[in-house]
Parts: structure tokens; sequence; C-alpha cells
């Protein structure tokens, strides 16, 4: 289930592929003035930034404690089928088809449980991940707004080995980024500055 959620995660931090910001016009730079960019690792800081390290760690401990309720409706529902295969009620009889509908309501329970949980943790991890982004676009808006950076953009350094040409493609069309020095790199401002936030807010009663 974590997994799942993992997997989510990812795919809502890939999504946009880049993002510039505007500034008001008494902001921007003049026509002859070079424009300042700078790049972020997004994924860096997501999966690394405090807030998504607590949310992991929550959701290992309610993976845990769904994973134990499962398996107390599927033991239940396993001894119901143990009795009747022993038949410990005469087949037919009212005790047996009442033991029938009681192990079918167990198993239909227990695959209702699994499916609702897990639909459930989709949409708010969902909710919680867009809240996230937004909080690391207003840290870049921040940084960028205070160094005068005109453009910034998504510099995902993930080394992932393609399996296809198709993927190959992609990998090679998604790209944004082909070189900088690190100097125009605010990954480690951004993250730190989501991490003093996120901590702020904790200590907040």
């Amino acid at each position: 289930m974590n997994k799942i959620i993992v997997m989510i995660g990812v795919t809502l931090i890939m999504g946009g592929g880049f993002w510039s910001y505007g500034y008001s016009q008494s902001q921007q730079v003049g026509p002859s003035a070079p424009v300042k960019i700078a790049v972020v690792n997004v994924t860096k800081v997501i999966v690394e930034c405090q807030e998504y390290l607590a949310r992991q760690k929550m959701n290992e401990e309610n993976d845990k404690r769904l994973t134990a309720q499962l398996n107390l409706m599927r033991t239940e529902a396993e001894a119901i089928k143990a009795e009747l295969d022993a038949n410990v009620f005469k087949p037919g009889s009212k005790e047996y088809k009442d033991q029938m509908l009681k192990y079918f309501e167990k198993v239909s329970m227990m695959e209702t449980f699994q499916k609702s949980q897990q639909q459930l943790i989709t949409m708010e991890h969902q909710t919680w991940m867009e809240g996230l982004y937004q909080k690391l676009l207003t840290e870049v808006t921040k940084i960028a707004q205070q160094e005068g950076i005109s453009l910034v953009l998504n510099n995902d350094e993930t080394d992932v080995q393609a399996t296809s040409v198709q993927e190959l493609n992609n990998m090679i069309i998604s790209r944004k980024v082909l070189y900088r020095t690190a100097r125009i790199d605010i990954t480690d401002r951004v993250l730190k500055n989501m991490d003093a936030a996120y901590a702020q807010i904790k200590q907040s009663p």
C-alpha cells in the first residue's frame, strides 16, 4: 500500500516538467539586462524534506495498523471456512447455511474494507502532496524574488535506466536542463527553507 502512495507521490512531482515565475512590472529587468536563471531538483526537495519523511513514517504505521485489521478479518473468515470444510455442520442444514452466509459476509467485508481504505489513502495523499508542492513553489518564489531570478527550471537529476526505445525517447524529450553550473542551483536553499517552515508549524500550538 505504501508503494502505491510513493508512486502517486512521484507522479505528482514529475507531472509539470518545469515551472517559471512571472513578476510585477517593477520587478522585471530591462530588455538589455541579462536574465537570471536558477534550477531546483524538485524530486530531491520533495523526498528529502522533513515533512515528507514524517509523512512516510506515518504511512508505515498506518500500513501496519490496516494490515493487522485485514489479518484479523482473514483469520475470522478462515476459521468459519475450516468449520464448513470439516463438516462441523451438516451440509444443507440451517446451521450450515447460516455459517456459509457468515463466511461470505466476512470475505465481502474484508474486500470492501481493503478497497475503501486504499481509495481513502490515495485521495488523502494526493491532497497532501498538492499542498506540499505548493509549499515548495512558495519557497522557490521567495528566493527568486529576493535574488532577482527571472526563471526557475526543474532540474531532476534522477538517473533512470530506460527499458525501451519509447521510454528513452520520453526521457530525452522531458529532460529540460541539459547542463548547469552549481552556482545557479538553489535546491539546498529551498530544502532548508521548507524544513524551517515545517519546524515552525510543528512548534506552534
